[in-house]
């Protein structure tokens, strides 16, 4: 006949693996001095989690501030370039914008059929015999590759069908929605 396991704190027993006297010893023992529990067993663990929250929250605050600060431009030119990108339009008259009305009479013949006259965008403006010109073309990558650059030679075509551009330094710049080819002209054309 088989008896019931003897049940330990910590321990199952069989019968007669351990003589009364040893199990009265070891009892003994575990009142006087028992085992501790393991206090830093998961410590380990807990100091990963509270790195990974702390990493995490790192992230969502950081996040949080750079959204609410202004973007701060590299140069001073970059700002004033992206500026004056924000006054492009696509109607200019004469009486707000001649330059860039004599440009857009040019290109809205040289581009027909290549580019939506309506997503062309143009802006000047001038600082005695400096020029800086400005076209935003949001369908610049209709227009090949290798003809890009000649946007600039067009732009210079059509200011050299009118008086008072003869002797200004020509800043051209032509933004698409990737990148911007620009030239500088200071000779006389």
């Amino acid at each position: 006949m088989r008896s019931a396991p003897i049940v330990t704190p910590n321990f199952v027993l069989e019968d007669k693996q351990f003589t009364p006297e040893m199990e009265q010893s070891f009892d003994s023992q575990q009142k006087i001095n028992p085992n501790p529990r393991p206090v830093w067993h998961g410590c380990g663990c807990f100091i990963i989690l509270l790195a990974i929250i702390f990493f995490i929250g790192s992230l969502i605050v950081g996040w949080f501030k750079s959204k609410d600060e202004p973007e701060k431009p590299v140069d001073k030119r970059k700002a004033m370039l992206k500026k004056d990108l924000g006054k492009v339009t696509n109607k200019p008259t004469f009486e707000t914008d001649s330059t860039s009305f004599y440009i857009k009479e040019c290109f809205d013949i040289m581009l027909e059929g290549k580019v939506n006259s309506r997503e062309v965008d143009y802006y000047s403006k001038s600082n005695g015999d400096k020029i800086l010109i400005l076209i935003d073309i949001d369908d610049l990558k209709k227009v090949q590759s290798s003809s890009r650059y000649h946007l600039i030679e067009y732009v210079k075509e059509c200011l050299n069908m009118h008086d008072g551009y003869e002797d200004k330094q020509l800043y051209i710049g032509v933004d698409g929605m990737w990148n911007m080819v620009h030239s500088l002209y200071s000779k006389r054309f």
